[in-house]
């Protein structure tokens, strides 16, 4: 994975430190009422340009006016040379605080089959031309991809902890606190450059973002890099939390050939509440109308 330093467009910059009321999840983690108390936030938060409101497709024109009046104003500026950012991002799991801590700076845009960017989920038509008219329209990345890197010696965790305090830091909507440094030394960056050259980077999360990113540098080569954030497996604070997800309108389904296809790999067993089940490691919970059952990934099909 080849990766590069970029000037990077933030909010007060040498005025503003705490970027609380102008940070937002990712555009496909807001509903209806927290883009409505993200507005209400700040008239400069960055919602109002990657996630703006209304359902016509003004709502693109009106995402490209918001950004050139904050550039115009010195709202959001750009920084006056290339960086990468060391990224921490602490929250709570069962009651402790945990830290996750990676880097941000640009990334190549490569088909999967050069199998540089690894996917782990499928795709819909209808996000990616949303992401597509919006880049389109504004001309900038406003879609931070959260990707996983092996990292054997522990140098991608160690460029990762920088010295001093933090350039800008923020509180979200959840409480969880993050911390952004800036890192300008072309020795240090080159450390990166080379620990990250020939590495294989899974998507944790942004498989839309990145497949239009993809598809919108076919048109623009010189839009062959995103932005992305990027963190080492091995680093403490990677925590993977149980997802639900609901099938339906399986045709054909049925229970007792799902069961004997799963046992392929899984081990089965009886479900009784599943209200009250916990997942373990390697393990899922299945509902199907009355029947229920777990699944426990044997340690063969790993």
């Amino acid at each position: 994975m080849r990766v590069a330093p970029f000037r990077g467009l933030r909010y007060g910059i040498g005025r503003v430190h705490d970027v609380s009321d102008v940070v937002a999840p990712p555009y496909d983690q807001i509903t209806p009422a927290m883009q409505e108390r993200l507005y209400a936030l700040s008239p400069a938060n960055i919602v109002r340009v990657s996630y703006p409101r209304g359902q016509t497709d003004a709502r693109y024109a009106d995402a490209r006016a918001v950004l050139d009046g904050w550039l115009a104003q010195g709202v959001w500026a750009q920084e006056e040379w290339p960086a990468i950012y060391p990224y921490h991002q602490t929250y709570t799991v069962d009651g402790r605080e945990v830290t996750r801590a990676g880097f941000i700076s640009l990334g190549e845009v490569t088909d999967y089959a050069r199998g540089e960017v690894l996917p782990h989920e499928r795709t819909h038509a209808a996000p990616k031309e949303d992401r597509r008219r919006l880049l389109e329209a504004t001309g900038a990345d406003l879609g931070l991809l959260f990707m996983l890197t092996g990292d054997p010696d522990g140098e991608l965790a160690a460029l990762s902890l920088p010295a001093g305090e933090p350039l800008a830091e923020a509180r979200d909507l959840k409480g969880e606190h993050h911390r952004l440094w800036r890192v300008t030394d072309e020795a240090t960056i080159d450390r990166v450059q080379r620990a990250m050259a020939g590495a294989q980077v899974i998507i944790a999360d942004g498989h839309h973002r990145y497949e239009t990113a993809v598809a919108y540098a076919r048109e623009h080569p010189q839009a062959a890099y995103k932005m992305m954030a990027f963190f080492s497996q091995r680093a403490p604070g990677l925590t993977i939390f149980p997802n639900h997800r609901l099938v339906h309108d399986v045709p054909g389904f049925s229970w007792n050939r799902f069961l004997e296809a799963a046992r392929t790999w899984f081990d089965v067993g009886s479900l009784n509440d599943p209200l009250a089940f916990r997942p373990m490691n390697r393990s899922l919970g299945v509902v199907a109308g009355g029947e229920a059952a777990v699944l426990s990934l044997r340690a063969s099909a790993q």
